[in-house]
């Protein structure tokens, strides 16, 4: 099955991988760090890297915003919605391998 795994500031791929392949075996074969610094998403869902994906997921590793940050959970929230929505459209579109 094939899945795509976008790490925000650095590339996009798409990968081959078995039925019951978990978000950390899918991070490991895209050959993006394994790392506490991103956060996981599956669909624009958190996830867990023991979690199973299925044929055409998007898993999105984003890397985590540090120190100062005066936003509320709300907004940041809000924003990472918007991300995730901008994401889709341009895999959707095909302008994003």
């Amino acid at each position: 099955m094939k899945i795509k795994v976008l790490c925000l500031g650095r590339s996009a791929k798409e990968i081959e991988v078995d039925t019951g392949t978990t978000v950390e075996q899918a991070i490991q074969k895209a050959e993006f760090p394994k790392d506490n610094s991103y956060t996981r998403h599956v669909n624009g869902s958190h996830c867990m890297d023991s979690d199973i994906l299925n044929d055409g997921d998007i898993l999105t590793l984003v890397p985590q915003v540090k120190g100062g940050s005066e936003l509320s959970s709300d907004l940041q929230a809000q924003l990472l919605e918007i991300v995730f929505y901008e994401i889709t459209v341009l895999i959707n579109s095909k302008r994003l391998h």
